[in-house]
């Protein structure tokens, strides 16, 4: 294998680790900004460890190639970064509520056009709200969750710049 093909291969297995920590961590906590800087500093050193296969792969580059391998080292070690991106979340709570008192005011307004009793009114004013509630709740998760899984994908196209870098550092 040549040099590009072993640097693809722990490419890969960089990005791979790095998206699996990352789901991991967000597994545990919201995804932020500054967790999501700590993971990558971490996942980078797998660069460095001589133990590691890609930490490997860079030692023996350099050593064949040191200006080159010195400037990949920089682009991995130093210069791999992500820009923060901005993404807005729906407020479960809020828009829960707002949609039970809505579902709330319609069923008695109903209610009360048609002249119902007391309790078919209290019926008709109660339940649809208690029904709103984790409808509406359980799709703003939903929604929430996905903006999250595209924001890991806009951050892990981020890393594309710097892969293309390295290649660009190799052929040349």
């Amino acid at each position: 294998m040549n040099n590009r093909e072993n640097f693809l291969k722990c490419w890969d297995k960089f990005s791979k680790n790095l998206r699996g920590k990352i789901l991991n961590q967000t597994d545990k906590q919201n995804f932020s900004f500054p967790v999501l800087k700590l993971i990558l500093a971490e996942a980078v050193t797998a660069w460095e460890n001589k133990y590691d296969e890609c930490g490997r792969w860079l030692i023996d580059y350099s050593k064949e190639n040191p200006e080159k391998g010195e400037l990949i080292k920089q682009i991995l070690l130093r210069d791999m970064k992500f820009t923060e991106v901005t993404v807005k979340k729906g407020n479960s709570r809020n828009a829960a509520l707002l949609a039970s008192v809505g579902v709330a005011a319609a069923g008695f307004g109903i209610s009360h056009f048609l002249n119902a009793g007391t309790a078919a009114t209290v019926a008709a004013t109660v339940l649809p709200a208690i029904a709103a509630y984790p409808t509406v709740t359980a799709t703003t998760k939903a929604v929430n969750g996905k903006k999250e899984s595209d924001t890991l994908e806009v951050y892990m196209s981020q890393l594309e710049k710097f892969r293309l870098s390295i290649l660009n550092v190799i052929d040349n």
